[in-house]
């Protein structure tokens, strides 16, 4: 078989929609290790044969097939081959619409008809081995989210056996659970993404502490909110995105439940010490407005010190910063955004 070369994935996905993508993939068929070393390629990966592109630095896997060996995401044992080809290695991969390949004349490969999914908008696994993985039900739950598509009937069927799999869910890794989730923060239907885990089971086992969007409807209207404000043109890093999440997660319960939550989060230290302020400090902040327009100057003057004390605007003034955009977004939300200005412009001075 003769060396071919295939743009894969994502890549051809965001092509078809229109979308720029930067980040472009290569699968590499009727190749050898030995063939790609003798052509200069830097060999990277661990699990399966990766290899930086000489010049560009750009990642070419070689095409594979795979099969379960365990428990998890990761237990999987892979065969590499000059024999293996395009359709089997796009086969191993999630759903269909990023199981497309494109040749180097721009010929689009689509074995599995992702392209018809991708108009019609729908997200459909590529073939059974998809319920061998648990964390596809968190990537297709982001990618429903992020395009806005719509999971089929099959898909979901599957999505819901695999919740049902409690050791499957439970060997995933905290650390890659959370990365799918800061992924999802740049959604423009972060609700979607959360109902979908709710509504097939999985939050009863991982991202538990999100339940709560479902058992106090006004947290979940306050998410749809929050990140509508977010998804009309505001810039936000990922620690800002974090902090609102879990702002909203906690703002309705008692002290000592949100504390826990923020506690066993995964968030750095300082996206924990920033989710506590908003938590603790926008009610107080409401509170200051309210007694400055009853010109009450000495319950005022009493607060805004606490204030000053817990924001330390002085010596932490990145953390302030991050603290009043944050509060600015919520104060949108809850339609006193002007009052909620005049008593950080206080603090500020």
């Amino acid at each position: 078989m003769t060396m071919q070369i295939y743009k894969v994935g994502g890549c051809i996905r965001d092509k078809l929609l229109g979308v720029n993508n930067n980040d472009t993939d290569y699968v590499v068929v009727g190749a050898s290790i030995e063939d790609m070393l003798a052509l200069g390629f830097i060999p990277v990966g661990r699990d399966f044969p990766v290899f930086l592109h000489p010049k560009t630095h750009e990642e070419y896997a070689l095409a594979r097939k795979e099969r379960k060996n365990g428990l998890g995401y990761k237990e999987f044992k892979f065969y590499t081959d000059k024999n293996v080809t395009l359709e089997e290695d796009l086969k191993r991969r999630d759903i269909t619409i990023n199981a497309m390949a494109e040749d180097e004349l721009g010929n689009i490969i689509d074995p599995f008809a992702g392209r018809n999914d991708l108009k019609h908008k729908i997200i459909r696994h590529v073939s059974d081995a998809f319920a061998e993985d648990p964390l596809r039900v968190l990537r297709v739950a982001r990618f429903s989210a992020k395009l806005n598509f719509t999971i089929a009937p099959e898909t979901f069927n599957l999505m819901i056996k695999i919740a049902k799999d409690k050791p499957e869910l439970l060997s995933l890794s905290n650390e890659r659970i959370f990365l799918e989730l800061s992924k999802v923060l740049n959604s423009n239907h972060i609700a979607t993404f959360f109902k979908i885990l709710h509504d097939c089971g999985v939050l009863k086992y991982i991202l538990t502490e999100f339940n709560v969007l479902f058992k106090i409807p006004e947290t979940f209207n306050k998410l749809t909110a929050i990140f509508d404000i977010i998804s009309s043109g505001v810039v936000l890093d990922l620690q800002q995105k974090e902090s609102l999440l879990y702002y909203i997660i906690c703002y309705k319960l008692p002290v000592d439940e949100y504390m826990q939550v923020i506690n066993k989060s995964l968030l750095p230290r300082a996206t924990k010490s920033l989710t506590e302020l908003l938590v603790k400090l926008y009610p107080v902040l409401i509170n200051f407005t309210q007694i400055i327009q009853q010109q009450d100057v000495i319950i005022g003057s009493k607060i805004i010190l606490e204030l000053m004390n817990k924001l330390d605007p002085l010596r932490q003034n990145f953390r302030f910063e991050n603290f009043s955009i944050l509060v600015r977004i919520i104060a949108v939300s809850d339609n006193i955004l002007t009052l909620i200005e005049s008593s950080l412009a206080r603090i500020n001075y």
